[in-house]
């Protein structure tokens, strides 16, 4: 349940930073910012599939 709503939490930061990243591209930060949040996001979304197959 945890990592679900660690899952979660991230998802709702992906418009925002989506939007950060729309606005100031050229900054590095927002696209690390974005990059850091998608992957986080994937690496939570693997570790509940590997919770749910065993």
């Amino acid at each position: 349940m945890v990592a679900n709503l660690v899952y979660l939490s991230l998802i709702v930061l992906v418009p925002f930073t989506s939007d950060m990243l729309g606005t100031y591209g050229e900054i590095d930060v927002a696209v690390m910012t974005y990059a850091a949040v998608l992957g986080l996001a994937s690496l939570v979304n693997v570790l509940m599939i590997g919770y749910a197959l065993r």
